[in-house]
């Protein structure tokens, strides 16, 4: 800093300094450090900068060139203003990833446009808004599964904040994202951005469906909210139409199946039907389980009374037909996590990144359950030893962090039926282990039989302090 000062101030050499104050607030070190070195900086600013201006994207600029030179003049009122309120919304300002989100939005105008004469504007609004809060969300690496997809648009819907910020500020609620937007296209984002598919039919039919006129609640939803309110012609029409959803199994909701079994033993009750609350509770079990493999699935399974319930007589019925729920929904998750396990291992080259966080971290609430028990582990071993040594080291750390043992955390509970699963690795490792002189690769599986005995002897620990 003395070299500084006297050039500036007695040698009056004019300076300009550049710097990134955001980087500079994230430097990497302790937090005590740190506020150290960010004093000194201030401290040096002060003395010596005697004017400061700040340089940023020209967003506004930008965007109607982009608009020019991908043609988008038509929609230019639109696109600006989303724009403007989306990156305001999600504070994102990398203009490559909006010129790309202006390009495959583009594509889905044009299948519109040439397939519709008068398109409806709100439409087109809603559509452009989401898509870019999507699109910038993936281009930082913050959403790509399919779930979280329709879990982003949902937490913008509700709050327009990112996925990211809203988990956050919800880390604490004991309740999963219930997917109840209305958004057009909500389905086929995570087509267009992921895997670049516009499907010219999905996008037409979805248009056709939006624009449509139409009562907005579902006749369940009113007989729900309020049967009662009904005539005697409108009761029967709906509550048949209904019960004809469910006669051919096309209800797979599961809050949507509490609910009309919630409804039922009500109307039973207040005699509006003639079955009686034992009839009812039958019906619904057989209906869980005719459908057990179909329901729709939820990652947490929460209590699912849907309203207010007006008699008493019902609720340990209820808490029956919901015990059923939460029962084949748990065998529901848990084929669904293996599935996502072994469509990951099944090419580790490709999915490696993806792999290594499942099993690190979980994902959708997989982190408590025994993935290695759910799963062919010869299989899985099979395509473990066909990928490079780098990548079978990196997955032998991912289950020690899982397991505890990096950080000697300890095993919970639920991994005890995964300790034999990690011999069994190691003994594969064994039996494929031939003599070592001069064979760098026997060599190499040996130090992996060796890692997973020590992890299995680690988990093993654990298990038997505990029983």
């Amino acid at each position: 800093m003395d070299f500084f000062s006297e050039e500036i101030l007695e040698k009056k050499v004019k300076a300009i300094f550049i710097s990134n104050d955001e980087k500079i607030k994230e430097l990497n070190a302790s937090e005590s450090k740190k506020d150290d070195l960010l004093n000194d900086y201030k401290s040096i600013k002060e003395k010596i900068i005697g004017m400061e201006f700040e340089v940023s994207p020209d967003i506004s600029n930008a965007v109607k060139i982009f608009i020019k030179e991908i043609g988008l003049k038509k929609n230019e009122k639109i696109l600006s203003e989303k724009v403007e309120y989306v990156l305001s919304n999600l504070n994102f300002k990398n203009l490559r990833s909006i010129r790309q989100a202006f390009v495959l939005i583009s594509q889905i105008l044009d299948i519109l446009e040439k397939n519709i004469s008068e398109l409806d504007n709100k439409y087109i609004s809603n559509i452009i808004e989401y898509f870019i809060a999507l699109f910038v969300q993936k281009a930082n690496g913050k959403i790509e599964t399919e779930d979280d997809f329709l879990n982003a648009i949902e937490a913008y819907s509700i709050e327009h904040k990112s996925l990211e910020e809203y988990n956050q500020i919800h880390k604490n609620d004991n309740h999963p994202i219930f997917r109840y937007a209305k958004v057009p296209l909500k389905n086929l984002y995570f087509s267009f951005i992921q895997k670049g598919d516009f499907s010219s039919n999905s996008i037409l039919e979805d248009y056709k469906q939006w624009t449509a006129p139409k009562d907005k609640r579902t006749p369940y939803q009113k007989l729900v909210s309020e049967w009662f309110n009904f005539s005697d012609t409108d009761f029967r029409d709906y509550y048949n139409n209904v019960k004809n959803d469910f006669a051919e199994n096309r209800i797979l909701n599961q809050a949507m199946i509490m609910g009309w079994a919630e409804l039922n033993l009500e109307l039973s009750e207040q005699k509006v039907i003639p079955e009686s609350a034992d009839e009812i509770k039958d019906y619904f079990l057989n209906y869980i389980s005719f459908n057990e493999d179909k329901l729709e699935v939820y990652n947490v399974f929460m209590p699912l009374r849907e309203r207010f319930y007006r008699c008493k007589s019902g609720l340990s019925i209820l808490d029956e037909i919901e015990t059923a729920l939460k029962n084949k929904n748990q065998k529901l998750f848990r084929n669904k996590i293996k599935n996502r396990f072994v469509d990951l291992y099944s090419n580790i080259t490709t999915n490696i990144s993806r792999l290594i966080s499942f099993i690190s971290y979980g994902e959708e609430n997989s982190y408590d359950y025994s993935i290695l028990s759910m799963i062919d582990i010869n299989n899985f071993y099979q395509n473990l030893k066909n990928c490079s040594y780098d990548y079978q080291v990196a997955i032998y750390q991912s289950f020690e962090d899982r397991y505890g043992k990096k950080n000697n955390k300890g095993t919970i509970i639920e991994y005890y039926p995964d300790a034999e699963k990690i011999k069994q690795i190691s003994d594969f490792y064994k039996n494929d282990t031939g003599e070592i002189l001069m064979s760098p690769e026997n060599a190499q599986r040996k130090w992996l039989c060796n890692w997973y005995q020590e992890l299995y002897e680690y988990m093993c620990k654990y298990k038997n302090e505990n029983y």
